[in-house]
């Protein structure tokens, strides 16, 4: 399974971003996981 992240900050100023995780499973098939981090 491949696995590739990207992390973004949406506001410096108040310090809020989330990572966004992708995943690829053996049939192709695209699932997407949210974090949000304060």
């Amino acid at each position: 399974m491949a696995v590739r992240g990207r992390v973004r900050t949406d506001d410096g100023e108040l310090g809020f971003g989330f990572v966004d995780v992708f995943a690829v499973d053996e049939d192709g098939r695209l699932a997407s996981l949210r974090t949000y981090t304060a």
